[in-house]
Formats: structure tokens, C-alpha cells, sequence
């Protein structure tokens, strides 16, 4: 058995067993099995098929979303990107028209808000409208440039003129408003 360290704080070791490595013939038949089921892309792969995937991405769907609810691995997608331009081209606008969707979104969400169910025992009573803060504050940075955190241009020069007369001046006032406290508690007494 080997000893392995395991930050015990007084300084004894853990005995651990050797290590289990898994069964090559599982490895290899359960990879086999992943990639059978796959559909095989040359049955299916039809205009109506490819045009079904570029509506996915145009609603804003994800790669991942696209290639499981086809049932298709990433592989062959990007295989097909590289090897038909056209097919490429036609890809990246999809996904460009569902950015646009998604920023559609966006704005209708932070700026129109959604209405979201009020209850009242257990029963739809209302509605009212909610509105997203965090998404109107993204909006605002991706389109205006002073909202960035990144673009804060830092002035570090200051106005020594006339300083030493304005923190006279305001030790003054703190003078004056202590000397008529102590006047305000005295008569008082």
C-alpha cells in the first residue's frame, strides 16, 4: 500500500489502496457506444434537416442546445463548417440573428418588464410588472460607453490654491459649533 500525505496536522499518513484503473475493453465498448448513438449524419442530413438546425440558432439556441436536440456531435458540425463554405457562412448568420434575439430579449426584459403572477391563497389574483435591473445595467454597458468599468479616466491632479485658508476656514466652523455647544450645555445646568 502506498502512503500518501493527506495534511493530518500532526503528521501521520493515511494508508490508501493502490489505485484502480478501469477495464480497458469497458473504456473501449462504452465509447463505442456513445458514438453509435449518434445518428449517422449521412441519412439525415437533408436541406430540411440543415435548415431546422439554422432556425435553432436563429431563436437564440445554443451549439450545444442544437447538437443534442439533433442528436448530432459537435464534430460534425464543425467538420461541415470547414469543409463547405457556404454551409459556414449561412451558420454564422444564424448564430448572429439569434445574438440578436437574445439582445431583443434583453431589452424587452430590462426595459418593458415581464408580468409575473401575483397569489393570493393559492390563486392567480394579479399580475404585475417586473423588471430587471441587472439586464438594463448590461444594456447600458454594451451601449454606452461611460457605464464600462474599464473606461473610467482617472484625474489625480488637485487644486492646492487657497488650501491652507479653506482648512483654516473649516477648523473654524468647528471651533465656532463646539465653543456653542459647551454655551448650550452650560445653561442648561
Amino acid at each position: 500500500m502506498a502512503r500518501v500525505r493527506t495534511g493530518n496536522p500532526n503528521g501521520r499518513h493515511k494508508k490508501l489502496p493502490p489505485a484502480k484503473l478501469p477495464d480497458p475493453a469497458k473504456v473501449a465498448a462504452k465509447s463505442t457506444k456513445s458514438r453509435a448513438s449518434k445518428r449517422d449524419i449521412t441519412d439525415i442530413w437533408t436541406p430540411e434537416f440543415e435548415e431546422n438546425l439554422l432556425e435553432c440558432l436563429r431563436q437564440g439556441a445554443s451549439v450545444n442546445d442544437v447538437i443534442e436536440s439533433h442528436n448530432i456531435s459537435r464534430r460534425t458540425i464543425y467538420s461541415r463548417i470547414r469543409s463547405d463554405e457556404e454551409w459556414k457562412e449561412r451558420w454564422e448568420e444564424a448564430i448572429k440573428i439569434g445574438d440578436d434575439a437574445i439582445r431583443d430579449e434583453i431589452r424587452r426584459r430590462a426595459m418593458n418588464g415581464v408580468l409575473e403572477p401575483v397569489y393570493h391563497e393559492g390563486e392567480v389574483v394579479g399580475h404585475k410588472r417586473k423588471y430587471s435591473d441587472i439586464l438594463l445595467m448590461f444594456l447600458a454597458k454594451s451601449r454606452m460607453p461611460e457605464f464600462r468599468e474599464n473606461n473610467h479616466e482617472h484625474n489625480h491632479t488637485f487644486n492646492f490654491e487657497g488650501i491652507a485658508e479653506r482648512f483654516a476656514a473649516r477648523i473654524a466652523a468647528i471651533a465656532a459649533t463646539r465653543e456653542a455647544r459647551v454655551l448650550i450645555d452650560e445653561s442648561d445646568e
